[in-house]
């Protein structure tokens, strides 16, 4: 991932200290999300959020707290944890505290925490950094798939009944939303795409399940 990006950010979010200290926290950070028991929740799912990021208006008030919401919300994942979220926005509170403005990091942490999805956006803050995380669900159906099956092999856990009888749920629980994406930016780009694929999951969930 880009050093040089999160350093940029590190100190645009106001931090108080040496560059230094920003170049070993992004390679905790990576270190973090090259853990070898990850197959979805890697850098490679940080680049992606990272380049929807981009796509919000730059003059966004908010900007450089939805960024490091995107880089630390998955900073902590371990197998079957149900506290991955809070552990991560844990995580990024004891480095961050002291060294960016605490109301920034209260903004933050509750942006990690709403990782979870657990109910709808209430912030346009919160908004942006839910509807990035959940910005695969409206890529291209080979590209989706591929991403559930990553999911899949980082659920070892579960066994293929409990892991798609889960998605079953989530999917569901998705579909009935009026809105999936709650911002403009994303919804405009992948809501259409997203109901889609989550249609026809759903109406293929059996194949998926033996593989096919």
């Amino acid at each position: 991932m880009d050093e040089q990006r999160f350093i940029a950010l590190w100190k645009r979010a106001g931090s108080s200290s040496g560059e230094s200290k920003a170049l070993r926290l992004c390679r905790a950070i990576v270190d973090h999300y090259g853990e070898p028991h990850r197959r979805y929740h890697t850098g490679d799912h940080i680049r992606h959020c990272l380049r929807q990021v981009d796509l919000i208006p730059a003059d966004y008030q908010h900007l450089a707290a939805v960024e490091l919401a995107i880089w630390f919300h998955d900073v902590i994942y371990r197998i079957g944890d149900p506290e991955n979220e809070r552990n991560s926005a844990e995580w990024f509170a004891r480095h961050a505290r002291g060294d960016l403005p605490d109301s920034l990091v209260d903004r933050v942490y509750g942006m990690i925490i709403a990782t979870e999805h657990r109910e709808l956006p209430a912030s346009t803050d919160i908004a942006y950094v839910v509807d990035i995380d959940l910005s695969s669900f409206g890529l291209p159906f080979d590209e989706f798939i591929k991403d559930s099956r990553l999911v899949r092999a980082e659920s070892t856990h579960l066994t293929d009944e409990q892991f798609f009888e889960g998605q079953r749920k989530f999917l569901r629980t998705l579909l009935a939303r009026e809105r999936i994406f709650v911002s403009e930016v994303f919804n405009k780009l992948y809501e259409s795409q997203a109901r889609r694929n989550i249609q026809s999951t759903l109406e293929n969930i059996g194949a998926l399940q033996a593989g096919g």
